[in-house]
């Protein structure tokens, strides 16, 4: 599936315009991101980057600007058959689960 070019030029714009401290953070991370598969696709949604396949699995949280997440979606609705999520930090980005509420893990870059 081929990323549609109004989407991936949206969050390019969205960066371009981006003030932020960790801005190189967030562009890398997101290359890291696209680069897992690419059936990928990605658009701007809640005012950050949105990453999906068939729906948004991850949406980086990057206000307040001292600090930015990728928070990782598990779906709306519980299902019966979920496992235990795990994060593969073969990158080295140094990343630790803080938590999890409802849908939502929350990591952060230590």
């Amino acid at each position: 599936m081929a990323k549609k070019k109004s989407e991936s030029s949206s969050v390019e714009e969205f960066l371009v315009a981006l003030q932020h401290p960790y801005k190189k953070g967030i562009e890398a991370l997101r290359i890291a991101v696209l680069g897992i598969d690419t059936r990928i696709q990605e658009e701007v949604k809640w005012n950050a980057p949105s990453f999906y396949l068939d729906d948004h699995f991850a949406t980086f949280r990057i206000h307040p600007g001292a600090m930015f997440q990728l928070i990782l979606h598990r779906g709306a609705k519980t299902k019966d058959n979920s496992v235990q999520f795990q994060l593969d930090d073969s990158l080295g980005f140094g990343f630790s689960e803080v938590g999890s509420e409802g849908s939502l893990h929350h990591f952060v870059c230590v």
